[in-house]
């Protein structure tokens, strides 16, 4: 049984025992050696730190997806060690990336790749899905302190003939969801091929984030499932979502820095009936596939 107290060094000591162990465990069965072994982690925390360095892996990635500092500031200093430590850090989101170059040792933009495999699922839609009243303004991921509730609010009132789905976790100490008649939250599906039977079905795809420095550098991983089903965005008008835009070679994002914008946004979406599965776009999530990218992680990893 591991202990609960991240920062204390004798359960670090003795989460590491527990952690070495498997390790152990996994490199024997596996018939590896250490130098063999690339070590990927999204954690700044004393234990991962220490199972870091306690072994010389071929290669430490440090994959950033948020500043873990704006949750946690007693993570400054491990994070500290981990960006001088490690021979990548991985950045989805520019802005991170900026906001880390300079105290980083081998920061590289590192975008997410399209799944277009989710297309050819032969996946049904939910039943709890299909029942619902269109237009469908899909929302899937966390919910939790990054959701602007805010927003989703003024955009149910916008659309109250609609429906407004939230999919994914809830936690629940860190957000209150309004009870709305339109507002519909649904468990994350068991499988990440299910998520093919909801996308289907969606008028538009939604990231409602808080404007606040936490969120709002963040590069959303749901995008891409998106744009991947031709979904138009409403978000909200954060700096990395902003500077996304620009770089695609359609409209597709439709922003708000309000509540009330972010409703208009939808609207406006909904009014554009477009589809981005032709054209450009379609091209762009083919040459972007998971498969390429992990080839690409795979010669950087080569070269560092």
């Amino acid at each position: 049984m591991a202990a609960p107290w991240p920062y204390n060094k004798v359960a670090v000591a003795w989460n590491y025992s527990l952690l070495n162990q498997r390790v152990k465990k996994f490199l024997e069965e596996e018939k590896l050696k250490p130098e063999e072994v690339l070590l990927f982690t999204y954690l700044a925390t004393p234990l991962a730190l220490r199972l870091i360095e306690s072994y010389p892996w071929v290669s430490v990635v440090y994959d950033v997806v948020s500043d873990p500092k704006q949750v946690e500031p007693r993570l400054a200093p491990f994070e500290e060690k981990l960006l001088q430590r490690a021979n990548v850090t991985l950045f989805a989101s520019a802005t991170l990336l900026e906001q880390y170059r300079d105290h980083t040792k081998n920061p590289v933009l590192f975008r997410d790749g399209f799944n277009t495999e989710l297309l050819e699922a032969k996946v049904e839609t939910p039943p709890e899905v299909a029942r619902l009243p269109r237009p469908r303004l899909l929302y899937i991921g966390g919910i939790n302190r990054k959701l602007w509730v805010e927003a989703i609010k003024a955009l149910c009132e916008a659309v109250p003939h609609g429906s407004v789905i939230l999919m994914g976790p809830v936690a629940h100490g860190e957000v209150v969801l309004p009870k709305l008649p339109n507002l519909y939250l649904l468990p994350l599906r068991r499988k990440y091929i299910e998520l093919a039977g909801v996308l289907r079905t969606a008028d538009v795809g939604l990231i409602p984030y808080r404007p606040d420095h936490y969120a709002g550098n963040m590069h959303p991983s749901k995008l891409n499932e998106y744009l991947v089903f031709g979904l138009p965005v409403v978000a909200t008008a954060t700096q990395e979502l902003e500077r996304l835009a620009q770089e695609f070679p359609v409209k597709l994002f439709y922003f708000g820095r309000t509540p009330t914008e972010f409703a208009e946004a939808g609207l406006l979406a909904l009014a554009k009936n477009i589809n981005l599965q032709e054209g450009k776009i379609q091209i762009l999530t083919t040459q972007f596939r998971w498969r390429e990218r992990v080839r690409d992680f795979l010669r950087l990893c080569e070269n560092n």
